[in-house]
């Protein structure tokens, strides 16, 4: 059972270094779709696409990562993703699916998408994660900050239902780039934030 745990554990920590090593060749071979410099979507299935804030590589490697610059990518970044489903570079009638990291679940209902539990697969797959989220949760806060996955749950969305909601993404955009203090949207947890299952 030992041998089984470990194998296991070993497996995670090299697919997660292949994962951060392999992250540039991704990008550029257009596996990973950035839509700002931290959000992108990634084709899992004919119909479905995942959202995710990044990799690994992009919090190490980008400075200035913090609560209010991730609020502006994912705002910007839901933005862009609209413009596309107008203009035809990104498909409609697709789901969009994520595992709220460094957000809140509620803050994105505010744009359409609505939430459930995970299923045993993605529980397994969160609690997985828990290290190397622990790492970049304490990066974006320059501090240790250990991953919270208590109630977490996992958003979709319609991309054409996404498009319906662009004003508010919009309006709020605006609203966070104008405000000093960057406090006009909840979205980043405040102390512990909630596991990428990815």
């Amino acid at each position: 059972m030992l041998t089984i745990i470990l194998y296991i554990i070993l497996l995670v920590i090299v697919w997660r270094f292949v994962r951060f090593i392999t992250t540039p060749l991704l990008k550029w071979l257009g596996f990973y779709k950035y839509h700002s410099p931290l959000f992108m979507t990634v084709q899992v299935a004919p119909k479905l696409y995942e959202l995710h804030l990044g990799t690994s590589w992009d919090f190490v490697f980008r400075h200035r990562i913090n609560p209010s610059s991730l609020k502006i990518n994912v705002l910007e970044g839901l933005l862009i993703l609209c413009n596309k489903i107008e203009n035809g570079e990104f498909p409609r009638d697709v789901i969009l699916k994520g595992n709220p990291y460094f957000l809140k679940s509620s803050s994105l209902a505010r744009f359409g998408f609505k939430n459930r539990k995970l299923n045993w697969f993605e529980y397994f797959m969160t609690l997985l994660s828990f290290p190397e989220s622990t790492i970049l949760l304490s990066i974006s806060r320059r501090e240790l900050k250990f991953a919270n996955i208590n109630n977490n749950r996992i958003v979709y969305i319609n991309s054409t239902e996404l498009l319906t909601n662009k004003p508010i993404i919009t309006l709020l955009l605006q609203r966070l780039k104008n405000s000093p203090d960057n406090k006009i949207i909840p979205f980043v947890q405040n102390n512990l934030t909630k596991v990428n299952a990815s």
